[in-house]
C-alpha cells in the first residue's frame, strides 16, 4: 500500500496536471492522490483549527476552502492560515504559466517571525497525533499486561 501511494504521489508530482502539456496524462494520478490525502487533510485541518478559535472561524474556513482548487487541501491551508493570522495562496508560476489561486486566511502577509511559530505548530500537531496513534495502538496491550500481572 505504501509503495502504491508513493508511486501515485510521484506520478502526480511529475505529471503536474496544472501544466497544460500534462493535463491529459496527469489528471488520473492527481485525482487519486487527492482522494487518498482527503482524510489526512481533514484531520490536520481540524487539528490546526484548535490553535485558534475553532468554532468561530469554522464557516469562514469552509467558504475559503470551497474557492480553492481542492477542498481538503484548501481546508488544511485555510485552517493553518487562520490559526497563524496570515494569508496564504495567490499567484503561482508553474514553468512559464501563471496561475492565480484564492487567498486563504487573513489579509496579513507572512513575516519571518511566523516561520518559527509555524514550525512549532506543525511539530506540536505531529507530536499530538503520534501520541494519539501510539496510545491507541499500544495502550490496550500495556493495560492488559499490567492487569494480568496483578491477577496472578
Amino acid at each position: 500500500a505504501a509503495f502504491c501511494y508513493q508511486l501515485i504521489a510521484i506520478m502526480a508530482q511529475q505529471w503536474n496536471y496544472k501544466l497544460s502539456i500534462y493535463q491529459p496524462l496527469g489528471e488520473i494520478p492527481s485525482l487519486l492522490i487527492k482522494l487518498m490525502q482527503f482524510p489526512t487533510h481533514l484531520i490536520l485541518g481540524f487539528t490546526f483549527s484548535l490553535y485558534d478559535h475553532p468554532i468561530r472561524n469554522l464557516l469562514g474556513k469552509f467558504k475559503q476552502s470551497l474557492d480553492w482548487h481542492h477542498f481538503s487541501s484548501g481546508l488544511l491551508l485555510s485552517s493553518f492560515a487562520v490559526s497563524m493570522h496570515i494569508q496564504l495562496g495567490g499567484v503561482r508560476i508553474y514553468a512559464e504559466e501563471k496561475t492565480t489561486y484564492a487567498h486563504l486566511g487573513f489579509n496579513t502577509s507572512p513575516s519571518v517571525k511566523k516561520v518559527a511559530l509555524s514550525l512549532r505548530r506543525i511539530s506540536l500537531s505531529a507530536w499530538f497525533w503520534l501520541i494519539c496513534i501510539t496510545g491507541y495502538e499500544f495502550l490496550p496491550n500495556i493495560l492488559s499486561y499490567f492487569v494480568r500481572g496483578y491477577s496472578v
